[in-house]
């Protein structure tokens, strides 16, 4: 399995995370949570696309724990984790630095599925095609929402410039419908003529 060791924003931490212990400080700021509860919480996050393995996630927090990022308190038979003053500022110091590590990483992938796509399995196109519209669509849901934590003045701003651009997009939409359609005529046409001569 291919696993991004950071790039950027887990670089310059005193002391570097993993993807997998990244998502564990970000399940925990909700509220304090058992390994169970967080392993189940991921899963049902990745839909089935990665599944995490009491293997992979216990050692995490482990070492979560040892950098002094959660503290485990034992209840019954079992550990509550709880994110600690220190965890919420390494993932303060994170913050600083999410969008710009985040665009990187959904252009790499892009970039990897496309030239994968076009060089190697281009029968894939299809669906690949469908999920990054599935994607941009998820995308833009999520932006209204954040959109939402702004002051009024400032929602207004950035809904009406989301406004344009959807504008914008549905006009070259638009276009290429017609275009299409007309290709599909003419070739319609093309066909015709060729079984009449």
């Amino acid at each position: 399995m291919f696993i991004w060791r950071g790039r950027g924003f887990l670089r310059d931490l005193k002391y570097q995370i993993s993807p997998v212990e990244f998502l564990i400080l970000l399940s925990l700021l909700e509220k304090p949570k058992h390994g169970y509860d967080i392993m189940k919480e991921l899963e049902e996050k990745f839909e089935n696309v990665w599944t995490p393995r009491s293997g992979t996630l216990y050692p995490s927090l482990s070492r979560l724990e040892e950098k002094g990022y959660i503290k485990g308190v034992i209840r019954g038979n079992r550990k509550l984790y709880a994110l600690t003053d220190k965890g919420i500022e390494i993932l303060r110091e994170i913050a600083e630095n999410f969008d710009k590590e985040a665009e990187f990483l959904d252009r790499f992938v892009q970039m990897a599925n496309y030239k994968f796509l076009e060089e190697f399995a281009p029968r894939y196109a299809k669906r690949f095609i469908e999920k990054m519209l599935d994607k941009t669509f998820e995308t833009l849901d999520v932006a209204i929402r954040k959109i939402r934590l702004l002051d009024p003045s400032e929602q207004l701003r950035k809904l009406q410039y989301a406004r344009e651009m959807l504008e914008r997009r549905l006009h070259k939409i638009i276009s290429s419908i017609s275009e299409t359609e007309r290709s599909i005529e003419e070739k319609r046409k093309r066909m015709v003529k060729i079984k009449v001569e």
